[in-house]
């Protein structure tokens, strides 16, 4: 036997594990040989995995300048350490700044928009409606002029009555006003004469003599502002803007004014044509609110601030102290900070920090590796879950924030009880289950080292995390049942219970703290709840791990070892000697592993498979044939030999197509080696002939010998298994003596040169064996009146030999 650490080829696709989704056509494509091997070589390249490992928690933690996690505090809070400035800070005093901008905006005259030439303007309209007026209204006139009198009246009256669309059209372009019919009457009854126009054009100049302001653009507290005209873009102040007439005193004017124009007798017509003109008597200041508003922003703005300046250490608020305005607005600024060098700075540092991490943990998955093959990629996997984990850890920690800031009493806006909510611990679980509890172990150092850094560098938090993970490995690390994954979940929950107690009683302010009993209920609720979403998580994930990393784990081995698999009842029904043999067989391989200190349930599941082949051609096999007929006695030799050989190739077609593991499928052709089928050899040497010589190699299984130790211990439990029942008064002495005579031929024949079996290892393994047949084969107490032949005068009888 010589050392050889190289594990077993693969032979054909890697078998799924069978869980539920495996059955889906896209995962069976997706799990083909050509996938598995690119998956492989992917996880294989372990510098692309420490570049990825670096990069995503480099960006991913929080850096210096970035603010520190204090978890959403608001004013009244209590504080739930000393808070201090992790480096020289200047912070704004918003509330002085403010004061000072505010008075700054008020030193700001308020802008009004002058229109000067509004009179002139309405001068030129008023003069070309009443011109347009007078020459439409005297051509009607002459019309009807030539007509006869009566004629004349009534043309007049209906000018009157109807005016021209013509004309109202055009007088409502010209004064700019909606002019209705019974003002153009009016006017019509009054001709537009000349006087009537020079008289409203008076009225209308003297009204809106000096500004025209309305009282709502009045700003009492500024008697001073700012006047623009509109045309000519000039600026001046004015003082004591409240003593020019306002609106209502500007058309109380114009009524006065309008007095005094000859106009139709009719009072009626009088007061429309009085009101029509009312309109155009309007404010010619008004107020500019956006260039105000823009003018006083500006010269806020100019405003240096006023800042108050924090040493670095120096302490901002003692632990257990409410927070007020001032403390909550520096640690918003800590929150929002993010200043270049200090960024830098701090993200150089976490760089170096992860190059460390990522060195170190490469070279403990390098070194574990050669005396561990569980897992090929394993720095590829470590890495993987590592950042699966950061991604759940940063998700948690925004989720945790976002439920605490939706709350407005406690304890349910306390944020840093939802980080207990977090499974984390989920990743040391799954390590455990896909490879074992001491990988497992490094992998909690590092991440919960990586966990705390995310944390702001929370010692507390890391302790917690450190806690959770070790329960998840302790919880797991003997998996012999499938409620344990739930018993687990339960010691992580009861884990966190605990710590998140621990962690409030050392933390928490007694003398301050009103609902002390509250949140501490709280902590241990969040701690309790977050083991539970592990096993939720876990139960979820490990069946895509298993198949991603080809792992073959204690949860796959229980659902294989389910005696109603379609592989175990058919092999039961149609050949239960070889089934009882399987069983038989596996009880020897779980002795031997415990002996070795290896997988005991892996042993004891794959020897239930390692002959499922014989399912196939049940007859030909001795331990099967239960009517007297021997179907090899019509055989050649040679043919016996291919068919007790090909339940090898069978079991492998089988086991592929139910979607076995590979390390299961690598024990059916294992377990055999290449070791000789010497009965059938022998017969074939006595009809040997001079002309035909045998071959040995025909008479020889295909191999491939044993490469790992579990595959050693089923070959020489199988070769013992079959032997011991040909054994009488089955004593230790007897059974370890034949137990020694098939060890070592196996050992002759080479069958173990490519396993790293030593001879004290072959020791143990006798010895376990040794224990468990004679616990089968025990002496009993013969029975009177039960007495039956032994096989040796059985045979006596069939031959009539005796001896």
């Amino acid at each position: 036997m010589k050392n050889n650490s190289n594990s077993a080829p693969r032979k054909g696709p890697a078998g799924n594990n069978g869980h539920w989704f495996h059955s889906r056509g896209w995962w069976s494509s997706l799990r083909s040989a050509n996938w598995q091997r690119r998956i492989d070589a992917l996880f294989q390249t372990d510098r692309l995995w420490g570049v990825v490992f670096v990069l995503f928690f480099a960006l991913l933690l929080p850096r210096p300048g970035t603010g520190i996690n204090l978890g959403g505090l608001q004013v009244g809070d209590l504080a739930p350490v000393d808070i201090r400035a992790p480096y020289e800070l200047e912070v704004q005093d918003e509330q002085s700044t403010e004061e000072r901008r505010q008075a700054e905006r008020d030193k700001v005259l308020p802008v009004y928009d002058y229109n000067s030439t509004y009179v002139e303007d309405l001068k030129e309209r008023l003069h070309d409606g009443f011109e347009r007026a007078r020459l439409t209204q005297s051509a009607a006139l002459r019309q009807a002029a030539s007509s006869p009198q009566a004629e004349q009246r009534a043309r007049r009256q209906a000018l009157l009555k109807t005016p021209p669309e013509n004309l109202v059209k055009k007088l409502r372009q010209d004064l700019g006003f909606r002019i209705d019919n019974d003002t153009i009457k009016a006017l019509l009854a009054a001709e537009f004469k000349m006087e009537v126009e020079i008289g409203i054009f008076a009225a209308l100049t003297r009204s809106l003599r000096g500004f025209v302001i309305s009282d709502a653009q009045l700003d009492a507290r500024n008697p001073e502002v700012r006047v623009r005209d509109i045309k000519s873009r000039q600026e001046w102040k004015e003082v004591n803007l409240d003593q020019n007439p306002d609106l209502e005193l500007a058309r109380a004017r114009f009524s006065e004014e309008f007095q005094r124009i000859k106009l139709p007798r009719s009072r009626t017509q009088r007061e429309v044509i009085e009101n029509f003109f009312a309109h155009f008597v309007t404010p010619t200041l008004t107020l500019n609110s956006s260039e105000t508003e823009m003018r006083r922003e500006e010269s806020a703005a100019k405003v240096v601030p006023l800042v108050t300046l924090y040493p670095r250490g120096k302490l901002i608020a003692r632990e257990g102290e409410e927070l007020g305005e001032e403390v909550i607005s520096v640690l918003r600024v800590l929150g929002e900070r993010k200043h270049a060098a200090i960024e830098m700075r701090g993200l150089t540092g976490n760089v170096i920090l992860l190059i460390m991490l990522g060195f170190f943990l490469w070279r403990y998955a390098n070194f574990h590796s050669r005396a561990y093959r569980g897992v090929q990629n394993l720095f590829g996997m470590l890495v993987f879950v590592s950042l699966l984990m950061g991604i759940l850890a940063w998700g948690g920690i925004w989720l945790a924030e976002t439920i605490a800031n939706s709350f407005e009493t406690l304890p349910y806006n306390r944020v840093d009880a939802y980080y207990y909510l977090i499974p984390v611990a989920a990743g040391a679980m799954l390590v455990t289950l896909l490879a074992n509890a001491r990988i497992a172990m490094v992998y909690s150092i590092f991440f919960s080292l990586l966990y705390g850094m995310m944390q702001g560098w929370n010692f507390h938090l890391t302790l917690f995390c450190v806690l959770s993970h070790l329960a998840a490995i302790y919880g797991v690390t003997h998996y012999q049942q499938r409620t344990a994954l739930y018993r687990a979940g339960a010691l992580v929950g009861l884990a966190n219970f605990v710590a998140a107690g621990s962690i409030h009683l050392l933390t928490g302010s007694f003398s301050r703290d009103p609902l002390l009993v509250e949140n501490l209920l709280f902590d241990v609720l969040c701690g309790f709840c977050g083991g539970l979403l592990i096993v939720i998580l876990v139960s979820f994930l490990l069946p895509w791990f298993e198949s991603l990393f080809n792992v073959l784990t204690d949860v796959r081995l229980l659902e294989l070892s389910n005696l109603n698999n379609p592989l175990l009842k058919r092999l039961a029904l149609v050949a239960p000697g070889s089934y009882n043999h399987s069983v038989m067989v596996g009880t020897l391989a779980e002795a031997g592993a415990e002996a070795l200190q290896l997988n005991p349930l892996f042993c004891r599941v794959a020897s239930y498979y390692h002959d499922i082949g014989k399912a196939t051609k049940p007859d030909y096999f001795v331990e099967n044939q239960r009517d007297g007929e021997n179907r090899h006695e019509k055989l050649a030799p040679h043919m016996s030999a291919l068919i007790i050989s090909s339940h090898v190739k069978e079991g492998l077609r089988l086991g592929r197509e139910h979607n076995l593991p590979q390390k299961i499928l690598d024990i059916i052709p294992q377990h055999h080696g290449t070791r000789l089928m010497s009965f059938f050899y022998k017969k074939a040497k006595k009809l040997e002939t001079e002309v035909n010589e045998v071959d040995v190699n025909l008479y020889r299984y295909q191999g491939p010998k044993p490469q790992t130790k579990e595959a050693a211990i089923f070959m020489l439990a199988d070769a013992i298994e079959a032997a011991a029942r040909t054994v009488e008064e089955p004593t230790p002495q007897r059974l370890r003596e034949m137990m020694k005579k098939i060890a070592n031929d196996i050992v002759l024949d080479g069958q173990l040169d490519q396993c790293d079996l030593t001879f004290a290892d072959l020791d143990r393994i006798l010895d376990a064996y040794v224990k468990t047949l004679v616990s089968v084969y025990h002496h009993r107490i013969e029975y009177p009146g039960y007495q039956f032949p032994t096989s040796r005068e059985r045979a006596e009888e069939e031959t009539g030999v005796h001896k």
